[in-house]
């Protein structure tokens, strides 16, 4: 079951004369391509090992991705986008995940 909220969500800072204060980072582009790759794997039900045999990498290449820890390269961005029929800029806006635009395939909705 997917978290209601984003895994980028809140960070508490302390400032000395208004006390604890609640805002939202800025998440690098790294951060957000991952994030987004991670959230349309959820949603299609695609595992990270289900993820590197699509890809032709190993697990281990995979793993750093899912954890915003490695950069994704163009042509592995391009092939994830091919492979889930969505257009590569999609993975480059940061969503929340009541977006009204569904990572899941609009040819594969029933409900229109």
């Amino acid at each position: 079951m997917m978290p209601s909220t984003p895994r980028l969500l809140h960070t508490a800072t302390v400032a000395p004369s208004v006390g604890v204060q609640f805002r939202t980072p800025t998440p690098s582009m790294r951060e957000i391509v991952c994030e987004n790759i991670r959230i349309l794997c959820c949603t299609r039900e695609v595992t990270r090992r289900d993820l590197a045999t699509m890809l032709g990498i190993s697990y281990n290449a995979v793993h750093p991705i899912w954890n915003h820890k490695r950069k994704v390269s163009a042509e592995e961005l391009w092939s994830i986008a091919a492979i889930f029929e969505i257009p590569v800029e999609r993975f480059y806006t940061l969503h929340d995940w009541n977006d009204s635009w569904s990572w899941t395939n609009p040819e594969r909705n029933t409900n229109g």
